[in-house]
């Protein structure tokens, strides 16, 4: 049951900017997600000072952005941390940044910590997915400069980042797509997302990182293509929980649950 809350509760304040984050069991992950809604950049742009949620403005630099990829990440206190790949606002159309910022719930403040090693190159409609004490970067566009399949890990002990070759099948370019970590494994589901005609995707492909290989799953998902869509693991049901996105045509509302055992399934070569 608590599971399916906190499916509802995401979908609540479900932005593209959250794509990648940790959805969980714990209170902790229930306020950092409804406290991230405003970590988003178009909500960013409208309240710059989120007083209400914090009972006070945050310190440090607070970033403006659009389109971001976010994660929440735990410390061993249990605090909850935003990390943002972020965009770069317009004045200046079609202009992505690589910029990374943190929040920290317990302090209140915004910093960029020091990164060492590649950062992923400028983009936006990436997806940003926390794997233990790794953060899986996957795709996203610098329109109309590139589209991206390339994986970033940002190791967020080490704060050192690089790009990673992988064998299998991988992911056509896309942007928009939907993210999540599987359960038990060090694996993330990517699916569906825009290709580089903004024509909606309905391919799925697993990234094993302790194999460093990509797996097409993409027969154990039947529904229509789409983009912007949400994906969560409920545990009550051992399935993945798909809801909402579209396509050039239509906006979604529909809900799809897809049996964990029926997509790992496929991860064979």
């Amino acid at each position: 049951q608590r599971a399916r809350t906190t499916l509802l509760h995401f979908i609540a304040v479900k932005s593209s900017s959250l794509e990648g984050c940790t959805h969980g069991e714990s209170e902790g992950a229930l306020r950092g997600i409804s406290t991230a809604a405003y970590s988003h950049g178009a909500s960013c742009a409208r309240y710059p000072h989120p007083v209400g949620c914090l009972g006070r403005p945050p310190a440090g630099a607070v970033p403006v952005r659009p389109d971001t990829g976010a994660v929440t990440l735990h410390s061993p206190k249990g605090h909850p941390i935003f990390l943002l790949f972020f965009p770069r606002v317009d004045p200046t159309p079609d202009v992505c940044s690589n910029d990374l910022h943190v929040f920290n719930l317990a302090q209140k403040n915004w910093y960029q910590p020091p990164v060492t090693g590649t950062l992923p190159a400028p983009r936006s409609g990436h997806s940003a997915t926390l794997v233990d004490d790794v953060l899986v970067v996957f795709g996203g566009w610098d329109q109309p400069n590139a589209i991206f399949n390339d994986v970033h890990i940002l190791d967020i002990t080490l704060m050192e980042c690089g790009k990673v070759l992988l064998a299998g099948d991988a992911p056509t370019p896309r942007s928009w797509h939907a993210s999540v970590a599987l359960p038990g494994k060090r694996q993330v589901l990517i699916h569906g997302g825009l290709d580089d005609d903004i024509v909606a995707l309905g391919s799925a492909h697993i990234l094993d990182l302790d194999e460093k290989r990509w797996y097409d799953v993409t027969k154990a998902f039947e529904f229509a293509p789409r983009a912007g869509h949400t994906v969560v693991y409920c545990e009550a049901e051992d399935s993945l929980l798909f809801w909402g996105g579209g396509d050039n045509d239509a906006y979604f509302s529909d809900m799809h649950a897809v049996p964990l055992a029926t997509i790992t399934a496929l991860c064979v070569h």
